[in-house]
């Protein structure tokens, strides 16, 4: 099975003001389906430029949020794909520093996609059956298609161990990775046996409130 998870807000927290700049440079046009796949090669800075304004993004900075990696790495070890799929901008060092980020806190992982500005249709177009993100429009959308999201709202404190669902958008809302961990069986099962619908208007969904507990 082939997972697709977020970064920023969803693996870790950054609070760099200049990424924040550029990330709202980059994105104008939300509606553009383009991204890139990070290969290790594209990671190498060869100008003096490049090299000090990646000190800017220091790994350092980006703040795990507990049993993240943890939970990842079980669920490659379960034989999962995993599919980091960000819209980070593809700007150099900030390429560099979600790499070596990564690479420090030893995530296994398959593919790193950046400046992907449509979730949905590469998820939809690589087969992914399971997505976790903090962006609540994303998740509703993913759902509409028939992919298992899972609305992640958590914190750098430990938060609930359990699952619930937003009724009747159908979404997991997790407050923290343990609770995703806790459910790894019956997200994985679940995940399996969804079916493609046909997309629907997701605003009637935006103002629901009313929420379940999972426990399947």
């Amino acid at each position: 099975m082939i997972i697709g998870v977020d970064l920023d807000n969803t693996m870790f927290t950054c609070n760099s003001f200049i990424y924040k700049v550029i990330n709202k440079f980059q994105y104008a046009n939300l509606h553009s389906a383009h991204y890139k796949e990070v290969k290790t090669q594209d990671t190498m800075l060869s100008s003096s430029m490049l090299k000090n304004t990646h000190k800017v993004f220091n790994p350092i900075k980006y703040k795990s949020f507990p049993q993240a990696v943890e939970t990842i790495n079980l669920l490659y070890s379960l034989g999962c794909k995993i599919h980091f799929v960000s819209r980070r901008p593809n700007f150099s060092p900030l390429v560099k520093a979600t790499v070596e980020w990564l690479q420090i806190n030893k995530v296994n992982y398959d593919k790193l996609i950046l400046s992907c500005k449509n979730k949905v249709k590469y998820a939809d177009e690589h087969n992914i059956k399971l997505f976790i993100d903090d962006c609540r429009d994303v998740c509703l959308r993913l759902e509409r298609r028939g992919i298992r999201a899972v609305l992640f709202r958590g914190s750098l404190k430990e938060g609930s161990e359990q699952l619930r669902i937003l009724k009747p958008a159908n979404i997991l809302i997790a407050t923290s990775w343990k609770s995703i961990s806790n459910n790894v069986d019956s997200l994985l099962q679940e995940s399996s046996n969804k079916h493609k619908i046909l997309p629907v208007n997701f605003d009637k969904c935006d103002n629901l409130k009313e929420e379940l507990i999972f426990n399947r």
